[in-house]
């Protein structure tokens, strides 16, 4: 029986499932709050339970997840487990694809560790904590892109002299591709078959959306690295360059200082002084105006983003919400689908309200565009990636 550890760094979150012969034992998430910090297990028979967490368990979250597994008896030793999956959110060719973690591999991500400070950083760390804890165990590294490479040439090219593109590697390599493929692959559950034309929209710390054609990725919002796109978070999304030129010059910031700012101080935290979307929506709630200006500049995004969707595709038969934040609050999804009734997109409150933490459709009767609301299952994703390696 393969027993196999996954673990999903992502940039507000640390999220590990234990997975038996790809059956779910267990699932814990350490996570960043407006509060501080907590952690929530679950299994396929207990309900979610969080609790409150210290700054040192979230910063050596591997040792108290494993911890937590054995007490809980979830496992009973961890020299049980045989492989380890670990998801890579990295901008290059060479991190489009699973891959078993070698030297090579590290030295690679190494490399571009700047490029993508909120993900690879965690991830060398998290890599270098399973080889110590783990060491039996088979590490894969999971692409976050690898679902993006169905995208056709056209749309993952930048308008770069092709030379300087090819010889540095500068394309758009796309993100949130786990969460599209768990998507992608249920489908059919929530629509009954494939929508010919689909738009997935992940909302969560990071945000993006996908166009699917028969359910392969064609266009996404995200490009060269995982702080373009939407703003978000503490990421300012797509900025223009001679503005990010003028920038440099006027505050004197070396290429280091310039990618933590548009990574940390940018976003929902640049406008409104939160990164949090529920700290966000606290702060419209209160009419806030700076909470207010963030949010109206992220719908207005929102809107620009599905329509140039909507024509890149040629239509739009089916439009999904997906990831934390949009599975949680039906406000925020009324907020975004509400204006969208010029695009045949016609939301039903009613099944919006009663829908949380849970799929569903949400599409009013004289709506021309199916809507729903799925819970993704990026962890369940990458078990199936690194269950392959161990066949």
């Amino acid at each position: 029986m393969a027993t196999t550890l996954i673990v999903n760094t992502g940039s507000t979150s640390k999220k590990f499932s234990l997975f038996a012969d790809g059956i779910l034992r267990a699932s814990v998430r350490l996570e960043v709050t407006p509060a501080g910090h907590e952690m929530c297990v679950s299994t396929e028979t207990e309900e979610l339970v969080c609790s409150p967490i210290t700054l040192d368990a979230y910063d050596n979250a591997l040792a108290f997840t494993l911890t937590t597994l054995q007490s809980r008896s979830d496992i009973a030793d961890v020299s049980a487990i045989d492989a380890v999956g670990v998801r890579v959110v990295a901008p290059g060719t060479e991190f489009t694809k699973h891959q078993e973690v070698t030297e090579a591999f590290l030295a690679a991500l190494s490399a571009r560790e700047s490029l993508a400070p909120l993900h690879i950083p965690p991830t060398l760390t998290a890599i270098s904590q399973v080889t110590e804890a783990l060491p039996q165990a088979r590490i894969v590294a999971v692409s976050d892109s690898a679902f993006h490479t169905s995208r056709p040439e056209f749309v993952w090219r930048y308008s770069l002299p092709q030379a300087d593109a090819d010889t540095y590697d500068l394309h758009k390599f796309g993100y949130h591709g786990l969460s599209m493929a768990s998507i992608a692959r249920r489908l059919p559950e929530v629509f009954s078959a494939v929508p010919a034309r689909t738009i997935v929209c992940h909302l969560g710390g990071g945000i993006s959306m996908t166009a699917l054609r028969d359910g392969r990725s064609f266009d996404t919002t995200m490009g060269f690295a995982p702080a373009s796109g939407l703003m978000m978070s503490g990421r300012g999304g797509d900025l223009d360059a001679a503005l990010l030129l003028g920038l440099m010059e006027s505050k004197q910031l070396s290429v280091a200082e310039l990618h933590d700012y548009l990574n940390h101080q940018c976003g929902f935290t640049g406008v409104a002084g939160v990164s949090d979307m529920r700290s966000l929506l606290d702060k419209v709630a209160a009419h806030d105006a700076d909470g207010e200006l963030a949010f109206a500049m992220f719908t207005h995004q929102f809107k620009k983003t599905i329509g140039s969707l909507i024509a890149a595709l040629g239509g739009l038969d089916a439009l999904v919400l997906t990831a934390t934040a949009a599975v949680r609050n039906p406000m925020l999804r009324f907020a975004l689908l509400e204006p969208l009734k010029p695009l045949g997109i016609e939301v039903d409150r009613h099944r919006n309200q009663e829908t949380v933490n849970t799929d569903g459709r949400l599409e009013h009767a004289d709506s021309r565009v199916q809507l729903a609301v799925m819970t993704t299952d990026e962890l369940g994703e990458m078990d199936r990636v690194t269950q392959s390696f161990l066949k």
